[in-house]
């Protein structure tokens, strides 16, 4: 599983800007995955002090952040996060991502 394209637009709003992050990813390993991502993405040190959550679709991924100057550290600590996602899903499989998934709910 790997960030394959990554595309940032401001919002059209005129009285409340943002900014929106979309990522796809591809070489997906199953379905367990998005489990996986949310599982590292809310331990990360981003969301720990930012508090950005992800919106997941498909193979499509969200980030919507309100300061410019956090988009590079926002794509970074996604990319990281898919990285380590990736590795616990192929290497542990669906049994311990239902463990993930209970303990993130």
């Amino acid at each position: 599983m790997k960030l394959d394209h990554v595309s940032v637009t401001l919002s059209d709003k005129p009285d409340k800007y943002y900014y929106r992050i979309r990522a796809e990813i591809n070489g997906i390993p199953g379905e367990q995955w998005q489990d996986g991502l949310k599982f590292v993405w809310h331990n990360s040190s981003y969301y720990l002090c930012k508090k950005s959550e992800l919106i997941i679709r498909d193979n499509e991924i969200e980030i919507v952040l309100e300061d410019s100057s956090d988009i590079q550290n926002a794509i970074d600590a996604l990319s990281n996060s898919i990285s380590k996602a990736d590795k616990i899903v192929r290497n542990y499989g669906v049994t311990n991502i239902s463990s993930y998934r209970q303990a993130t709910n």
